[in-house]
């Protein structure tokens, strides 16, 4: 494979990661810790350490990012077309 054919292949690849812009993102995540309560105000001897366990789980939806992900979609898509015409040139 030719140079100019994985610059076209890597150019197909930004035009997916620009379009993947339109998704929603979903994350997970958990944390496992410990909290210390002390008996008085400052009062540090004696500590009892309780578990503590929390997760949450978030998506976020991009709704309105001011054009950003249309001019990053175009722009993908005219260097995959540069690298295509290269390719054609070559």
């Amino acid at each position: 494979m030719s140079a100019t054919e994985r610059q076209v292949a890597i150019r197909e690849q930004g035009v997916r990661v620009a379009r993947s812009a339109f998704l929603p993102t979903v994350s997970v995540q958990t944390v496992y810790a410990g909290q210390a309560f002390p008996q008085g105000l400052f009062d540090f001897t004696g500590l009892r350490w309780q578990p503590d366990w929390t997760a949450s789980v978030s998506i976020q939806l991009p709704i309105f990012t001011g054009f950003r992900r249309q001019a990053e979609m175009a722009q993908a898509k005219v260097e995959l077309r540069r690298a295509e015409l290269q390719l054609t040139q070559l």
